[in-house]
């Protein structure tokens, strides 16, 4: 046999026939299944599929042939397609064996009915919230509690949770269950709290039927403060009966009076008398403005008399002494200044509130009672313009506040006081007009103040049911941000440019403003 010039080539030439060999019989659909997916778990790095035994799977074993080595004998293997080409190493692994997870068991009765039952105690755990009342203001409660135990039950599915408050329903929003709402009181009944109860349907695993908690309170809504509030009438066949109520509004040389009072919300709630009062005057004649207001102490029956003399009693004598001295100055020729009438102004602005406690006092003992029980306070003041400037005199005994807005030089509003809080010996106390002590002459000379403006915003004059709750300390009563924060506010509220009864009434309502703890009568006059 002569062989072949190209040492490369695997290819032999044999010295007789090639011989034929017999094609192998067909493999059996079963086996041929699962070499398939033995080869294909091979590649894919998964174990073989079992029932694939070692004893079915064929191993087929070849070499490369050399020229100088004879063919390997081939055992249960197919013919390579072309007998020149080598044959390629093929090696099926032999499948390992994989174990199979058994799926769990379904749950038994006890072991339903004790999930259930820890499941129905979890949401009977619910802690419930309280809210105020509130008709116009949503209400977004989280019910952070929920999904914990919802999601802790496997074989419990949760159908659907259902509120006992048409206004309120539970959503599932930005990642939570909430309650959400409007937080109202019942139709017919504002004054009484309410609960807000949940319930949960849900269902158990292997029952077609739905089951149902008991309801659980999660919200308890109370009514709101404001509307538990009485408001029962005055006896109007009472000595000193007193409206609840009164407003006055009167211009004044380019400038407007403004004064209100109202029945404070305690006073109301029993049905007793406002024991504020206030007068406002204005001499158009001579171009003087007076104001008084006066609180009457609560624990003094008589008090609403007390506050009322006091102030008809100042204004009365202060318009009489001007109008007769504005005489005199002009028949005199004296001089009509600011330097001149302040001096007048601090004699007669005590004496006149002097004159005031002498006919309560008068008062008193004409109805044979005892003075205290006519116990009240004053702040009063008499002001004119002369020429460029304002001239302001004023007095206060007991508490409330006086306080002006001059405008300064620079153009930046001042605060000026024009009286200080009066208290007596204990927090909470404060002294009367009634009190012998108040009209000593050193007492009474820290009380009487003056100013001057060229110009001024407002001057503001009122009892403590306003002061307390707008300034809330006394050290407050001095700063200035606080005057122009009020300020305002009523410029927001009241029609201050129409000069009229509405800008008065405007006034009478906002003292009907909300302040937790105080409810008090409250009165204020204004100069603007």
């Amino acid at each position: 046999m002569q062989m072949c010039d190209d040492p490369s080539s695997s290819r032999t030439q044999a010295r007789g026939p090639e011989p034929q060999l017999n094609p192998p019989p067909p493999i059996p659909s079963e086996l041929d299944k699962d070499l398939r997916q033995c080869e294909a778990a091979r590649f894919q790095g998964a174990e073989a599929p079992t029932g694939l035994s070692s004893a079915a799977t064929p191993t087929v074993e070849s070499s490369t042939a050399s020229p100088s080595q004879p063919k390997q004998e081939v055992t249960d293997a197919a013919p390579s397609a072309s007998p020149s080409q080598p044959e390629s190493e093929v090696t099926v692994a032999e499948p390992t064996s994989t174990t199979v997870e058994a799926k769990p068991s379904s749950p038994t009765a006890a072991e339903l009915e004790a999930e259930e039952q820890a499941f129905l105690k979890a949401f009977a755990s619910l802690p419930a919230k309280r809210v105020m009342s509130d008709e116009e203001k949503k209400v977004r409660l989280p019910l952070k509690e929920l999904p914990e135990f919802l999601r802790s039950s496997p074989h419990l599915e949760v159908r659907r949770l259902e509120v006992s408050d048409s206004a309120l329903e539970v959503r599932f929003d930005r990642g939570e269950l909430a309650l959400e709402g409007f937080a109202r009181t019942d139709a017919g009944r504002p004054k009484e709290a309410r609960d807000v109860t949940l319930t949960c349907v849900y269902q158990v695993q292997g029952e077609s039927g739905e089951r149902r908690t008991a309801a659980v309170t999660v919200l308890s809504i109370t009514p709101n403060p404001r509307n538990l509030w009485q408001n029962k009438p005055t006896d109007k066949a009472a000595e000193y009966w007193t409206p609840d109520e009164e407003s006055v509004c009167v211009g004044a040389d380019g400038r407007t009076i403004i004064a209100a009072s109202k029945r404070g919300r305690s006073h109301a709630h029993v049905g007793s008398f406002r024991d504020d009062s206030f007068k406002v005057d204005y001499l158009s004649e001579t171009g003087w403005h007076v104001v008084a207001v006066s609180d009457g102490a609560g624990s003094a029956e008589f008090s609403r008399a007390g506050s009322r003399i006091i102030c008809s009693t100042f204004c009365e004598l202060v318009r009489k002494t001007l109008t007769d001295t504005e005489a005199k100055v002009r028949e005199q020729g004296a001089p009509d200044t600011a330097d001149a009438w302040e001096p007048r102004l601090r004699k007669l602005v005590p004496w006149a509130a002097q004159k005031g406690a002498l006919a309560i006092s008068a008062e008193a003992q004409a109805k044979g009672r005892p003075i205290k029980t006519y116990a009240a306070t004053f702040l009063g003041f008499v002001m004119k313009r002369f020429g460029e400037e304002w001239l302001v005199v004023s007095i206060g005994i007991g508490d409330g506040i006086i306080g002006m807005f001059r405008c300064a030089e620079e153009g930046k509003d001042e605060l000026v006081l024009l009286s200080e809080p009066d208290g007596g010996e204990y927090v909470g106390q404060t002294r009367f007009v009634t009190m012998a002590e108040v009209w000593e002459a050193k007492s009474l000379e820290r009380r009487v103040k003056s100013a001057r403006a060229r110009d001024f915003r407002f001057i503001m004059s009122m009892t403590d049911g306003v002061s307390d709750p707008r300034f809330e300390t006394d050290s407050n009563l001095g700063t200035r941000e606080r005057w122009d924060e009020l300020w305002r506010e009523l410029e927001c509220r009241l029609p201050l440019k129409e000069r009229s009864e509405e800008t008065s009434r405007a006034l009478l309502g906002w003292l009907d403003f909300w302040s937790v703890g105080n409810h008090d009568d409250r009165t204020i006059a204004i100069v603007y």
